[in-house]
Protein backbone atom coordinates (compact mmCIF):
# COMPACT_ATOMS: atom_id res chain seq x y z
CA UNK A 1 0.00 0.00 0.00
CA UNK A 2 1.28 3.46 -0.88
CA UNK A 3 1.69 5.95 1.99
CA UNK A 4 -1.11 8.47 2.45
CA UNK A 5 1.34 11.38 2.30
CA UNK A 6 2.79 10.39 -1.10
CA UNK A 7 1.32 13.41 -2.96
CA UNK A 8 2.97 15.74 -0.43
CA UNK A 9 6.33 13.97 -0.79
CA UNK A 10 6.16 14.20 -4.58
CA UNK A 11 5.35 17.91 -4.37
CA UNK A 12 8.35 18.51 -2.07
CA UNK A 13 10.72 16.61 -4.37
CA UNK A 14 9.57 18.60 -7.41
CA UNK A 15 9.91 21.88 -5.50
CA UNK A 16 13.46 21.03 -4.41
CA UNK A 17 14.36 19.98 -7.98
CA UNK A 18 13.08 23.26 -9.42
CA UNK A 19 14.75 25.44 -6.76
CA UNK A 20 18.09 23.72 -7.37
CA UNK A 21 18.11 24.97 -10.95
CA UNK A 22 17.44 21.59 -12.56
CA UNK A 23 14.25 22.99 -13.98
CA UNK A 24 13.48 26.51 -15.17
CA UNK A 25 16.03 29.15 -16.23
CA UNK A 26 19.60 29.28 -14.88
CA UNK A 27 20.60 32.25 -12.71
CA UNK A 28 22.24 35.15 -14.54
CA UNK A 29 25.92 35.99 -13.90
CA UNK A 30 24.82 39.06 -11.91
CA UNK A 31 22.73 36.85 -9.62
CA UNK A 32 25.63 34.50 -8.88
CA UNK A 33 28.75 36.69 -9.07
CA UNK A 34 29.97 38.33 -5.91
CA UNK A 35 30.07 42.14 -6.27
CA UNK A 36 33.47 43.72 -6.80
CA UNK A 37 33.56 46.37 -4.05
CA UNK A 38 35.59 49.49 -4.85
CA UNK A 39 36.31 52.10 -2.19
CA UNK A 40 36.36 55.76 -3.20
CA UNK A 41 36.60 59.21 -1.65
CA UNK A 42 34.99 62.43 -2.87
CA UNK A 43 37.07 63.64 -5.81
CA UNK A 44 35.83 64.90 -9.15
CA UNK A 45 38.68 63.17 -10.97
CA UNK A 46 36.74 59.91 -10.70
CA UNK A 47 34.08 61.35 -13.00
CA UNK A 48 34.08 58.44 -15.44
CA UNK A 49 33.82 55.90 -12.61
CA UNK A 50 30.82 57.76 -11.20
CA UNK A 51 29.20 58.02 -14.64
CA UNK A 52 29.65 54.28 -15.23
CA UNK A 53 27.96 53.45 -11.93
CA UNK A 54 25.18 56.04 -12.22
CA UNK A 55 24.25 55.14 -15.80
CA UNK A 56 24.22 51.40 -15.10
CA UNK A 57 27.08 50.68 -17.52
CA UNK A 58 28.64 48.04 -15.22
CA UNK A 59 25.34 46.15 -15.13
CA UNK A 60 25.08 46.28 -18.90
CA UNK A 61 28.29 44.28 -19.32
CA UNK A 62 27.35 41.86 -16.55
CA UNK A 63 29.88 42.79 -13.88
CA UNK A 64 28.48 43.70 -10.44
CA UNK A 65 30.43 46.69 -9.11
CA UNK A 66 29.63 48.23 -5.74
CA UNK A 67 30.97 51.68 -4.85
CA UNK A 68 31.90 52.12 -1.18
CA UNK A 69 32.35 55.70 -0.02
CA UNK A 70 35.00 56.69 2.54
CA UNK A 71 35.22 60.09 4.21
CA UNK A 72 39.00 60.16 3.75
CA UNK A 73 41.31 58.04 1.65
CA UNK A 74 43.68 56.87 4.41
CA UNK A 75 41.42 53.97 5.47
CA UNK A 76 41.26 52.44 1.98
CA UNK A 77 44.22 50.14 2.15
CA UNK A 78 43.48 48.74 5.61
CA UNK A 79 40.18 47.55 4.18
CA UNK A 80 41.89 46.26 1.05
CA UNK A 81 44.28 44.21 3.20
CA UNK A 82 41.43 42.84 5.33
CA UNK A 83 39.51 42.08 2.10
CA UNK A 84 36.51 44.16 3.11
CA UNK A 85 36.86 45.75 -0.33
CA UNK A 86 38.37 44.40 -3.53
CA UNK A 87 40.06 47.59 -4.62
CA UNK A 88 40.00 51.34 -4.35
CA UNK A 89 40.68 54.61 -6.03
CA UNK A 90 44.05 55.94 -4.95
CA UNK A 91 46.94 58.17 -5.90
CA UNK A 92 50.22 57.15 -7.47
CA UNK A 93 52.10 57.94 -4.20
CA UNK A 94 49.60 55.76 -2.31
CA UNK A 95 50.44 52.92 -4.67
CA UNK A 96 54.17 53.37 -4.01
CA UNK A 97 53.86 53.50 -0.22
CA UNK A 98 51.34 50.71 0.20
CA UNK A 99 53.05 48.21 -2.09
CA UNK A 100 56.36 48.86 -0.30
CA UNK A 101 54.49 47.65 2.78
CA UNK A 102 53.71 44.44 0.87
CA UNK A 103 50.07 45.18 0.10
CA UNK A 104 49.39 42.96 -2.93
CA UNK A 105 47.64 45.30 -5.35
CA UNK A 106 48.06 46.49 -8.94
CA UNK A 107 47.02 49.65 -10.75
CA UNK A 108 44.91 48.95 -13.85
CA UNK A 109 43.65 52.42 -14.90
CA UNK A 110 44.68 56.06 -14.56
CA UNK A 111 41.75 58.40 -13.87
CA UNK A 112 43.50 61.77 -13.92
CA UNK A 113 46.37 64.06 -13.03
CA UNK A 114 45.77 66.95 -10.68
CA UNK A 115 46.66 70.26 -12.34
CA UNK A 116 45.18 72.65 -9.81
CA UNK A 117 42.69 70.50 -7.92
CA UNK A 118 44.96 70.03 -4.90
CA UNK A 119 45.49 73.16 -2.83
CA UNK A 120 47.52 74.48 0.08
CA UNK A 121 45.14 76.83 1.88
CA UNK A 122 46.13 79.06 4.79
CA UNK A 123 45.81 82.22 6.80
CA UNK A 124 45.39 85.60 5.08
CA UNK A 125 48.59 86.97 6.60
CA UNK A 126 50.67 84.47 4.60
CA UNK A 127 51.35 86.82 1.70
CA UNK A 128 53.41 84.37 -0.39
CA UNK A 129 54.68 80.78 -0.23
CA UNK A 130 58.03 82.10 1.03
CA UNK A 131 56.21 83.20 4.21
CA UNK A 132 55.53 79.55 5.05
CA UNK A 133 58.99 79.18 6.59
CA UNK A 134 58.58 78.14 10.22
CA UNK A 135 54.80 77.76 9.87
CA UNK A 136 52.71 74.73 10.88
CA UNK A 137 51.52 72.85 7.80
CA UNK A 138 48.70 70.31 7.97
CA UNK A 139 49.10 67.29 5.68
CA UNK A 140 48.66 63.53 5.78
CA UNK A 141 52.14 62.27 6.63
CA UNK A 142 53.60 59.60 4.36
CA UNK A 143 51.09 60.04 1.53
CA UNK A 144 50.72 62.01 -1.69
CA UNK A 145 49.82 64.95 0.55
CA UNK A 146 53.37 64.93 1.91
CA UNK A 147 54.81 64.76 -1.62
CA UNK A 148 52.62 67.62 -2.87
CA UNK A 149 53.57 70.01 -0.06
CA UNK A 150 57.27 69.18 -0.45
CA UNK A 151 57.15 69.84 -4.21
CA UNK A 152 55.26 73.11 -3.71
CA UNK A 153 57.74 74.32 -1.10
CA UNK A 154 60.67 73.37 -3.34
CA UNK A 155 59.26 75.56 -6.09
CA UNK A 156 59.62 78.56 -3.78
CA UNK A 157 63.06 77.79 -2.40
CA UNK A 158 61.92 75.95 0.73
CA UNK A 159 61.94 72.32 1.84
CA UNK A 160 59.77 70.25 4.13
CA UNK A 161 62.43 70.82 6.84
CA UNK A 162 61.68 74.57 6.76
CA UNK A 163 58.15 74.04 8.11
CA UNK A 164 56.54 72.21 11.02
CA UNK A 165 54.54 69.26 9.71
CA UNK A 166 51.27 68.42 11.49
CA UNK A 167 49.46 65.20 10.58
CA UNK A 168 45.94 66.30 9.55
CA UNK A 169 43.46 64.63 7.17
CA UNK A 170 42.07 66.58 4.23
CA UNK A 171 38.55 66.81 5.65
CA UNK A 172 39.83 68.36 8.91
CA UNK A 173 42.02 71.17 7.53
CA UNK A 174 39.37 73.89 7.90
CA UNK A 175 38.59 72.81 11.47
CA UNK A 176 42.27 72.81 12.47
CA UNK A 177 42.77 76.25 10.92
CA UNK A 178 39.85 77.46 13.04
CA UNK A 179 41.37 75.93 16.18
CA UNK A 180 44.70 77.60 15.45
CA UNK A 181 46.67 74.33 15.45
CA UNK A 182 47.95 74.90 11.90
CA UNK A 183 48.73 77.92 9.71
CA UNK A 184 48.08 76.21 6.37
CA UNK A 185 47.06 72.80 5.07
CA UNK A 186 46.58 70.58 2.04
CA UNK A 187 43.02 69.85 0.93
CA UNK A 188 40.65 70.00 -2.04
CA UNK A 189 37.01 70.59 -2.88
CA UNK A 190 34.50 70.10 -1.36
CA UNK A 191 36.53 70.58 1.86
CA UNK A 192 38.29 73.63 0.44
CA UNK A 193 35.01 75.49 -0.10
CA UNK A 194 34.28 75.95 3.58
CA UNK A 195 37.82 77.15 4.30
CA UNK A 196 37.55 79.82 1.61
CA UNK A 197 34.17 80.88 2.97
CA UNK A 198 35.83 81.39 6.36
CA UNK A 199 38.32 83.80 4.78
CA UNK A 200 41.36 81.55 4.33
CA UNK A 201 43.34 81.88 1.10
CA UNK A 202 44.94 79.66 -1.51
CA UNK A 203 48.76 79.74 -1.22
CA UNK A 204 49.67 77.35 -4.04
CA UNK A 205 48.04 74.55 -6.05
CA UNK A 206 48.96 71.44 -8.00
CA UNK A 207 48.90 73.59 -11.13
CA UNK A 208 52.38 74.57 -10.00
CA UNK A 209 53.41 70.90 -9.65
CA UNK A 210 51.92 69.32 -12.82
CA UNK A 211 52.11 65.57 -13.27
CA UNK A 212 52.90 64.97 -9.61
CA UNK A 213 49.62 63.52 -8.34
CA UNK A 214 47.73 60.97 -10.39
CA UNK A 215 44.62 59.03 -9.37
CA UNK A 216 44.29 55.37 -10.24
CA UNK A 217 42.03 52.34 -10.03
CA UNK A 218 43.84 49.87 -7.79
CA UNK A 219 42.69 46.24 -7.49
CA UNK A 220 43.82 43.45 -5.17
CA UNK A 221 46.16 41.05 -6.95
CA UNK A 222 44.13 38.00 -5.92
CA UNK A 223 40.97 39.52 -7.44
CA UNK A 224 42.85 40.16 -10.68
CA UNK A 225 44.05 36.54 -10.72
CA UNK A 226 40.64 35.07 -9.87
CA UNK A 227 38.41 37.36 -11.97
CA UNK A 228 40.42 38.72 -14.92
CA UNK A 229 37.38 38.80 -17.21
CA UNK A 230 35.47 40.98 -14.76
CA UNK A 231 38.42 43.36 -14.38
CA UNK A 232 38.58 43.60 -18.19
CA UNK A 233 34.87 44.45 -18.26
CA UNK A 234 35.42 47.19 -15.68
CA UNK A 235 38.14 48.78 -17.81
CA UNK A 236 36.02 48.51 -20.96
CA UNK A 237 33.16 50.17 -19.08
CA UNK A 238 35.42 53.06 -17.99
CA UNK A 239 36.32 53.56 -21.65
CA UNK A 240 32.61 53.69 -22.50
CA UNK A 241 31.95 56.13 -19.64
CA UNK A 242 34.76 58.41 -20.80
CA UNK A 243 33.32 58.49 -24.33
CA UNK A 244 29.83 59.15 -22.94
CA UNK A 245 31.09 61.94 -20.67
CA UNK A 246 32.76 63.73 -23.58
CA UNK A 247 29.53 63.56 -25.60
CA UNK A 248 27.26 64.54 -22.67
CA UNK A 249 29.43 66.89 -20.64
CA UNK A 250 26.70 68.69 -18.69
CA UNK A 251 25.10 65.43 -17.58
CA UNK A 252 28.44 63.79 -16.76
CA UNK A 253 29.58 66.82 -14.76
CA UNK A 254 26.34 66.82 -12.78
CA UNK A 255 26.79 63.12 -11.96
CA UNK A 256 30.38 63.71 -10.85
CA UNK A 257 29.32 66.68 -8.74
CA UNK A 258 26.72 64.50 -7.00
CA UNK A 259 29.17 61.77 -6.08
CA UNK A 260 32.03 64.23 -5.51
CA UNK A 261 29.80 66.41 -3.30
CA UNK A 262 30.80 69.57 -5.15
CA UNK A 263 28.33 72.49 -5.48
CA UNK A 264 26.94 72.81 -8.99
CA UNK A 265 28.37 76.30 -9.39
CA UNK A 266 31.89 74.95 -8.70
CA UNK A 267 31.86 72.10 -11.23
CA UNK A 268 33.62 73.86 -14.10
CA UNK A 269 36.28 75.37 -11.84
CA UNK A 270 37.06 72.03 -10.23
CA UNK A 271 37.31 70.20 -13.55
CA UNK A 272 39.71 72.84 -14.86
CA UNK A 273 42.09 71.60 -12.16
CA UNK A 274 42.10 68.08 -13.58
CA UNK A 275 43.33 66.26 -16.65
CA UNK A 276 40.96 63.30 -16.98
CA UNK A 277 42.49 60.38 -18.85
CA UNK A 278 41.07 58.68 -21.93
CA UNK A 279 42.01 55.20 -23.18
CA UNK A 280 44.67 56.79 -25.40
CA UNK A 281 46.13 58.65 -22.40
CA UNK A 282 46.16 55.42 -20.41
CA UNK A 283 48.00 53.56 -23.14
CA UNK A 284 50.76 56.18 -23.00
CA UNK A 285 50.80 56.20 -19.20
CA UNK A 286 51.17 52.42 -18.98
CA UNK A 287 53.83 52.25 -21.73
CA UNK A 288 57.34 52.22 -20.19
CA UNK A 289 58.79 53.63 -23.43
CA UNK A 290 56.46 56.67 -23.52
CA UNK A 291 57.61 60.12 -22.39
CA UNK A 292 54.30 60.27 -20.47
CA UNK A 293 54.96 56.94 -18.75
CA UNK A 294 54.00 56.32 -15.13
CA UNK A 295 57.06 54.14 -14.63
CA UNK A 296 59.54 56.99 -14.19
CA UNK A 297 57.01 58.91 -12.12
CA UNK A 298 56.70 55.99 -9.69
CA UNK A 299 60.49 55.73 -9.42
CA UNK A 300 60.72 59.44 -8.52
CA UNK A 301 57.93 59.05 -5.97
CA UNK A 302 59.57 55.97 -4.47
CA UNK A 303 62.89 57.81 -4.08
CA UNK A 304 61.09 60.62 -2.21
CA UNK A 305 59.44 58.33 0.31
CA UNK A 306 62.70 56.44 0.88
CA UNK A 307 64.45 59.79 1.47
CA UNK A 308 62.00 60.91 4.15
CA UNK A 309 61.99 57.48 5.81
CA UNK A 310 58.42 56.46 5.07
CA UNK A 311 59.53 53.28 3.27
CA UNK A 312 62.81 51.37 3.17
CA UNK A 313 62.66 50.29 -0.47
CA UNK A 314 60.18 50.98 -3.24
CA UNK A 315 58.66 48.18 -5.31
CA UNK A 316 59.68 48.19 -8.97
CA UNK A 317 57.01 49.96 -11.09
CA UNK A 318 56.65 46.98 -13.42
CA UNK A 319 55.47 44.90 -10.46
CA UNK A 320 52.57 47.20 -9.57
CA UNK A 321 51.48 48.64 -12.94
CA UNK A 322 49.35 46.16 -14.91
CA UNK A 323 48.91 47.29 -18.54
CA UNK A 324 47.20 44.09 -19.75
CA UNK A 325 43.62 45.30 -19.31
CA UNK A 326 44.26 48.62 -21.02
CA UNK A 327 45.88 46.72 -23.89
CA UNK A 328 42.75 44.57 -24.11
CA UNK A 329 40.32 47.49 -24.13
CA UNK A 330 38.83 49.04 -27.27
Amino acid sequence: MLPKNLPILITLVIALWLSSGCGGSAPTPEETAKPIRIGYNVWMGYRDFFVAADKGFFKEVGVPVELVKYDNYTTFFANVVSKKIDGCTGTTPDLVVQTAGHVAVQAVWQFDFSVGGDVLVGRKEIASPADLKGKRIGLVVGTFSHLFVEAGLNKYGLSINDVKVVDVKEDQIEAELEKGTIDAGHTWKPYLTKALQKGYKIIFTSKETPGLIGDMLIIRSDVIADRPQDVQKIIQTLVKANTYALAHQAEANAIAAKYGEVPTEDIETVLQGLKIFSLADNRLAFDPKSKDSLYEHLRYTGDFFVKIGVIEKAVAPENVLNPAFIAGAQ
